[in-house]
């Protein structure tokens, strides 16, 4: 990343260039407020954000 482009490099080994200024600007200039910590509850059956607020994997078939 460069300022406000970012480089891809491709399996070929050549890369490509992406413009990412119209994404600098998401209208509340707090970068702070982007960040999340994610952590999986003591049963493991739920992942959580910040808050406290969090979606159950208890659904989820892992056979």
């Amino acid at each position: 990343l460069n300022g406000n482009t970012a480089t891809v490099f491709i399996e070929d080994g050549s890369s490509a260039s992406v413009d990412l200024t119209s994404l600098v600007n998401d209208a509340d200039a707090d970068p702070n407020n982007e960040l999340q910590d994610l952590s999986i509850n003591a049963t493991n059956d739920s992942i959580l954000i910040s808050n406290g607020q969090g979606i159950s994997l208890s659904s989820i078939n892992t056979d």
